[in-house]
């Protein structure tokens, strides 16, 4: 369940009360928050969510390269223009938005698919030692994509079955996805760090393999910029493509291998899909079909134009609040990580999920955390790339709508 699920599924549980409305309030400002910090640990520790897991390779090369901190900065950066095009753009293109949703609606099912082709033709081999034999070659070149095409089949076949034939009891079927992403995307890294932990972090000082890294250019910021303003406008307002697929378009559309370029136009589209879905909940007479929760919401509640500025104004302060002590959060973990290493944070990482799952949906939660954990696995065994696990949400939807 993404960000503004919440906050609409808060409002279809209050009734929009008025006196009930700073409780949801709190939850946009918290979420506007955790847009901006919760890179973290993607990059620090390599447990990221289902959007910010291309966020760990670059993220990674920057650490080993001793600059830590430089890399949570730049996804600070990234986050902070994505807030100002926010700013800018949305109010403009607000108004145009239901004729945008009235266009697309028919075309949606087909979109879905060609987003899934899109993830397999995007594999790719991987280079093999000269040392090995033929068919050794082959079987370690392919291995990657093979393990990418499981995690995609797996995943989807997983999403089905969540989506049409739920295990959850009715009190938690809100949370209906929730263990299964945190099983194929958080889970499996933080089991790795636990397991083979296999550098340790430094917040100064590069690795002996590290490789220097150009800083950025004009050039590279207007590039970020760019192409991440147009897939991240593309996720914001076509349902079920997740932000997983907006970070995929984006690194793909900036063309560079410079940590820094990618991770400042992640965090660009990381806030422009999230914000979005924020924003469009409380702007009077825009749509709402990024998920069912907000569609079902706005058979009752009509945005107010008075709280819509509060909200706004909420979501805003408290997306700038969160920059402002975004260094300080990284500081916090790299020192912890540095005076006791990467296994203990990790542990409390696995602690935390196995509580928050068993605590919020019981052992249907569980059984589907466990599944989910093992085809994540498949990408961090044979190399291959977590992101195939958005299967999960877009071969379901894909399925649902083309019915």
């Amino acid at each position: 369940m993404s960000g503004p699920d919440w906050i609409a599924a808060l409002f279809l549980f209050f009734q929009a009360d008025s006196n009930l409305f700073l409780l949801p309030a709190l939850f946009a400002g918290l979420l506007a928050a955790w847009i901006v910090i919760s890179p973290v640990p993607a990059i620090l520790l390599s447990a990221p969510d289902e959007q910010s897991c291309l966020m760990t390779t670059p993220g990674q090369a920057l650490v080993r390269a001793g600059e830590s901190l430089a890399a949570v900065k730049h996804v600070g950066q990234g986050s902070l223009i994505g807030l100002l095009i926010l700013g800018v753009f949305l109010p403009l293109s607000a108004p145009h938005l239901a004729i945008t949703y009235r266009i697309l609606a028919p075309h949606l099912d087909w979109m879905l698919w060609s987003a899934v082709v899109f993830l397999v033709l995007s594999e790719r081999p991987r280079s093999a030692p000269t040392a090995l034999s033929r068919w050794r070659h082959i079987a370690y070149t392919l291995a990657p994509i093979m393990a990418g095409l499981a995690t995609l089949s797996l995943s989807g076949l997983l999403g089905l079955i969540l989506y049409f034939r739920s295990p959850f009891f009715l009190t938690t079927s809100i949370l209906n996805f929730v263990p299964a992403l945190i099983g194929l995307f958080a889970v499996p890294g933080l089991l790795k760090l636990c397991c083979f932990p296999s550098f340790s972090i430094k917040s100064g000082g590069p690795l002996s393999s590290a490789k220097i890294i150009a800083p950025m250019t004009k050039p590279d910021y207007l590039r970020a910029i760019t192409f991440s303003t147009l897939s991240g406008s593309l996720t914001a307002i076509i349902p079920a493509l997740t932000g997983t697929m907006g970070a995929l378009f984006t690194q793909h559309l900036i063309g560079t291998r410079n940590p820094r370029t990618q991770l400042v136009a992640q965090g660009i589209t990381r806030m422009l899909y999230y914000g979005a879905g924020l924003f469009l909940i409380f702007l009077p007479g825009v749509p709402r079909m990024r998920n069912s929760s907000g569609a079902l919401l706005r058979t009752f509640y009509e945005p107010i134009p008075s709280q819509a500025g509060v909200m706004i104004t909420i979501i805003t302060l408290s997306a700038l609040a969160a920059w402002l002590i975004l260094p300080f959060c990284a500081k916090g973990l790299l020192e912890t990580i540095e005076r006791y290493g990467t296994r203990p944070p990790a542990l409390m990482g696995l602690t935390g999920i196995l509580l928050f799952v068993s605590v919020t949906t019981s052992w249907p939660g569980l059984l589907i955390l466990l599944t989910a954990t093992g085809i994540g696995m498949l990408p961090l065994l044979f190399e291959g790339r977590p992101l195939q696990g958005i299967g999960l949400i877009l071969i379901p939807v894909a399925v649902a709508l083309a019915q």
